[in-house]
């Protein structure tokens, strides 16, 4: 979950400037983490537990050298990921990292001791936490369609990890004989990590399937524009596969998009504040980021909005009404 502290990292520097204090944690954060994925891409495997069959280290490698800029490194480590990330049309299997031995450690279910087999755990946190990786490059890289299928297959196993009562899950039982759900939480938390920071709509067209959209219902309008209603679980992020465009509401949530890739404009819609939650932020923070160059598009804005702090602020409508914005590009 090295993830984590490129979060942090990230969030320093966006507030450290006038402050110092910020600024020097920021940078050293940023030297030490360069030392360590200095170090990483000059072995042949830069990973690691304290298990030799565990698989918790991918994730961190990739994030840091895709950070530093060393995409050959990174996409070295994303292929040993897809070695035990697969693509499956099966609901356990598809995105669902298998767990070897961590029943012993935090399950309950013991469901293969004394029969020499090995526990058949799926969407175990391995599987939240090594979709981190894959989402990202599939970000940076979106004509690996492969990669997406393969990360949404893990983001909504780590939501069927937790059950109607909101008590969580280690993993799921594969065995024939118990097909359910460990009664233990075990490490879930890292697996949801994954699960919040990545969730979002996937918006895609792709030259085979056609268009897709992913954790979202779509409507084609007769002018050629798609409309977009969020179906994940967070409703604060968008990614625009045809423009490699990446939305992040850092205050507010998304309540639809509508997408006119003709006129170069998406209409953003914000979920009006509901009674008694106006004090829970004044302003909307939607942060623009180009994932790639593989996609046209360039100067994204949103009309009307200043930066700060590394995203447009934005007023909220007032009287619970729904918060709407023009985002442009070039």
């Amino acid at each position: 979950d090295g993830t984590v502290f490129r979060e942090v990292l990230l969030a320093l520097i966006e507030e450290s400037p006038g402050n110092q204090t910020f600024a020097n944690y920021s940078q050293q954060i940023h030297d030490n983490m360069q030392r360590r994925q200095m170090q990483w891409e000059k072995e042949a495997h830069p990973y690691g537990s304290e298990f030799a069959f565990d698989t918790t280290g991918q994730e961190e490698v990739v994030v840091w050298n895709m950070y530093f800029g060393n995409d050959t490194a990174a996409k070295h480590v994303v292929d040993h990921v897809l070695s035990y990330m697969r693509s499956s049309p099966t609901w356990a299997y598809n995105g669902g990292t298998r767990s070897w031995g961590d029943a012993g450690n935090n399950g309950k279910y013991l469901s293969t001791f004394g029969t020499g087999n090995s526990c058949r755990g799926n969407m175990h946190y391995r599987s939240g936490l090594n979709m981190i990786p894959l989402i990202e490059w599939y970000r940076a890289h979106p004509d690996d369609l492969f990669l997406l299928e393969i990360s949404m297959g893990s983001l909504a196993g780590q939501m069927g990890n937790i059950d109607n009562d909101g008590a969580t899950s280690m993993m799921w039982h594969a065995v024939p004989y118990v097909m359910d759900y460990d009664p233990h939480s075990g490490d879930y938390g890292l697996g949801f990590f994954g699960n919040s920071l990545e969730n979002g709509v996937y918006f895609v067209v792709d030259s085979e399937l056609g268009t897709l959209c992913y954790l979202c219902d779509l409507e084609q309008n007769s002018n050629g524009s798609v409309t977009l209603v969020p179906r994940d679980s967070n409703h604060i992020n968008a990614f625009f596969e045809p423009l490699a465009l990446y939305m992040q509401s850092e205050a507010g949530t998304f309540s639809r998009f509508d997408l006119n890739m003709k006129s170069k404009q998406i209409t953003v819609s914000f979920s009006a504040t509901a009674p008694g939650t106006e004090h829970l932020f004044s302003t909307i923070r939607l942060k623009l980021t180009k994932t790639s160059k593989e996609r046209p598009g360039s100067r994204f804005e949103v009309n009307g909005a200043e930066v700060e702090r590394g995203a447009y602020a934005i007023k909220p409508a007032s009287g619970g009404a729904t918060t709407t914005v023009v985002v442009n590009w070039e």
